[in-house]
């Protein structure tokens, strides 16, 4: 499992800067549940590009933080939308949630240090 390195994120993508690093964090947590609520409804409805959209967008914001399962995860759903095996999406969806929430837990844990 990939773990979070704040200072790593923070010097990386964020140029030391706390105060955009906390703006983004915030941001990510605001957005990202109603993200996994469009992926979770887009593959219950088999809704192909919406799928890849979305999980497209979901990587994007993972991005910011380097931490790779959600991504990994979130490019496996994408990847599959042209020939999808919705089962595997289900479970894929599930890790991706349980990765996401761990790492919005772990950023909310860094801000409330601070």
């Amino acid at each position: 499992m990939n773990k979070l390195d704040f200072k790593e994120v923070l010097d990386r993508n964020f140029l030391g800067d706390w105060d955009l690093f906390k703006i983004v964090t915030d941001t990510f947590c605001d957005t990202v549940p109603g993200q996994l609520g469009d992926l979770k409804a887009a593959i219950a409805s088999r809704q192909n590009k919406r799928i890849k959209e979305t999980a497209h967008k979901l990587k994007g914001s993972v991005a910011h933080f380097h931490h790779l399962d959600p991504i990994t995860t979130a490019k496996s759903i994408e990847e599959q939308w042209q020939n999808p095996n919705y089962p595997e999406m289900e479970a894929s969806f599930i890790r991706l949630n349980g990765e996401i929430l761990t790492l919005m837990a772990d950023l909310k844990t860094i801000c409330s240090a601070k």
